[in-house]
């Protein structure tokens, strides 16, 4: 099992690339949190270079996944933008897709039980065999 914890920001646009701010001029910043994505889990599940990733309410945590479910409640789930970051870099440096980390900001709509300042963990669930159907890998994002 992989797992990672980090802790929910606010999405402030002058910590973002430059390349970014327009896109957030409109966007209600107090709408939204910021969940900043383990890297390696990013680059294994290639979330890197996907243009959205699915994310799921399941009980009383989330899931991120590359793959759009059959099963799901349309209400329960929604697509989001991932966004690269590094810390140790000016936000005026190139965008690396393969060295940044991502992040997503989610609308607080969405994600109700998770709080900015909160700390949470995400795990990597496996591909497996469920009722003799391959279930795809993606990741549980919960409260600690």
């Amino acid at each position: 099992m992989v797992s990672s914890k980090t802790k929910l920001r606010p999405l402030v646009v002058k910590e973002t690339n430059i390349a970014y701010h327009e896109w957030f001029s409109n966007l209600d910043l107090d709408s939204v949190v910021r969940f900043d994505f383990p890297y390696q889990m990013g680059i294994r599940l290639g979330y890197n270079w996907l243009d959205h990733t699915y994310l799921y309410q399941v009980d009383n945590h989330l899931e991120f996944s590359a793959f759009q479910r059959e099963e799901s409640d349309p209400l329960k789930s929604i697509m989001v933008k991932p966004f690269y970051f590094d810390y140790n870099r000016w936000i005026n440096s190139d965008i690396d897709e393969d060295a940044d980390s991502i992040f997503f900001y989610i609308p607080k709509y969405f994600c109700e039980g998770f709080e900015i300042g909160d700390e949470v963990e995400y795990e990597m669930i496996d591909q497996k065999i469920v009722d003799d159907k391959l279930q795809e890998r993606y990741v549980v994002c919960k409260n600690v």
